[in-house]
């Protein structure tokens, strides 16, 4: 191999070895991750009380979203959230039963979710969907477990 070719190979390998350096030092960590999904609880629980449109409703599911999103922030996403670290980047992912989902990705020290507008779209539907199947006995169910919280 002659020198010129050494040469030619030189700057493309220390380009990508520094790409790769930067990508190492800036992943983000669990924590970082936890962070965000946190933050993105609060924001999906404020949009979610803002969309009803009762006042005394409103006021009922600023205290039931209040609850539920200490729960999820404090509960669940800092025992089932995790970061898998990839060298250069990371995933956050939360675990349910045997199964996980990947819910961030970090890379170069920011963490990337789904949009809050997509999350409060699923919420909605899905809680029309399982609405429409409730009975009676459902809510009375629900209501009696909820007032066990209190």
């Amino acid at each position: 191999m002659s020198t010129g070719k050494k040469r030619g190979l030189f700057w493309p390998i220390v380009m990508i070895v520094a790409v790769a350096a930067l990508l190492f030092a800036t992943r983000p960590t669990q924590h970082d991750h936890r962070e965000k999904v946190k933050a993105l609880c609060t924001e999906v629980t404020e949009q979610l009380s803002e969309d009803v449109e009762n006042p005394l409703l409103k006021i009922a599911a600023k205290a039931g979203l209040g609850v539920s999103n200490f729960l999820v922030k404090n509960v669940v996403v800092d025992n089932l959230v995790y970061a898998d670290d990839y060298y250069l980047f990371t995933l956050g992912k939360v675990k349910m039963g045997e199964s996980e989902r990947v819910i961030s990705i970090g890379v170069l020290g920011f963490v990337i979710t789904a949009p809050k507008d997509y999350i409060v779209k699923r919420i909605e539907e899905t809680a029309e969907e399982r609405l429409e199947n409730l009975s009676a006995e459902d809510i009375y169910n629900m209501v009696m477990a909820a007032s066990t919280l209190f």
